[in-house]
């Protein structure tokens, strides 16, 4: 298949509801597993296309950083070893920092990638793009981002190594990859055995940033009493709904702060908070420090 003809999938994909960017913002962990797997299923192209920045990984456990394309270029570069990657294509780049990143927008001004890290346990993600731009850019915005355990980091960077001995099995090995990928996602090793409890935590999973996330905001799209929710999610999980909210959203803050690139103003909007010097009382309660120094010691 032609690049222009995948651009064009891809093009109609995201003006599609399932694949509308501007929902995607709303749910992005729901957004970016649906875009993952239906690229790994070929709809954007004839086959998945997988590159690596660095194919000689030395240390037993390594971090894994995935750039996925959408619109526009995407050069990545580590020392002397430079890598291109058009819209549709995944690259995979292993072992800690170091790496620089640039952006081309397309014709029409654009660029949209998803970004997946993969620290042992953990999974990090983002979607990072512009509203039109004519200019390079060294960094996307970030847009909405996730921040979940991973139960599945280990068997994720087993086939990563797989895939760079044996890279012709990207297309037949991906959707399995991105299916292990979405099915090791807990939402800080929450559980709960009722039905109620479990729609709950998928939700929240799929949104913790949401500005009105409450206790009656959830259970009106659970279709439950509010009391009803806060009794069961507490019994079922040993914490309250919004101290898991406020969990998921403050290790979210310590991801995008450790980027580097955002004003601490605009990742407490990222992370559901209007107030900005609220957002900073939790984060310095629960981390200990406030975001700006955080901010400052991790750039």
């Amino acid at each position: 298949m032609k690049d222009s003809q995948k651009t064009d999938k891809i093009k109609r994909f995201l003006t599609s509801p399932e694949g509308d960017p501007v929902r995607g913002i709303q749910e992005p962990a729901r957004y970016i597993f649906r875009v993952l797997s239906t690229w790994a299923e070929g709809t954007f192209g004839a086959e998945p296309r997988v590159h690596f920045l660095e194919s000689s990984p030395t240390e037993k456990v390594i971090q894994i950083k995935l750039f996925f394309t959408l619109l526009g270029e995407n050069h990545l570069q580590r020392g002397t070893d430079c890598l291109t990657l058009p819209a549709g294509d995944l690259g995979v780049v292993l072992g800690g920092n170091g790496h620089g990143e640039h952006w081309e927008p397309d014709q029409s001004g654009h660029y949209l990638q998803i970004f997946v890290g993969l620290p042992p346990g953990r999974l990090s993600m983002n979607l990072a793009g512009n509203e039109k731009s004519q200019e390079r850019h060294s960094s996307p915005r970030i847009l909405a981002g996730a921040s979940l355990a991973h139960s599945e980091s280990t068997l994720l960077e087993q086939m990563i190594r797989y895939l760079l001995k044996h890279p012709e099995s990207a297309s037949s090995l991906m959707p399995a990859w991105v299916n292990i990928l979405q099915t090791g996602v807990s939402l800080h090793q929450l559980r709960g055995h009722s039905s109620l409890v479990r729609r709950a935590i998928r939700r929240l999973m799929e949104n913790p940033c949401h500005p009105d996330v409450s206790v009656q905001w959830m259970a009106g799209r659970l279709g439950c009493h509010p009391d009803t929710l806060s009794r069961r999610f507490h019994a079922e999980t040993g914490r309250p709904f919004l101290t898991a909210v406020r969990d998921v959203r403050m290790q979210i803050a310590v991801d995008l702060l450790a980027d580097g690139s955002l004003p601490v103003a605009e990742v407490a909007g990222l992370c559901g908070y209007r107030d900005h010097s609220y957002f900073t009382r939790v984060f310095r309660d629960t981390h200990g420090t406030a975001p700006s120094r955080y901010h400052r010691r991790t750039t």
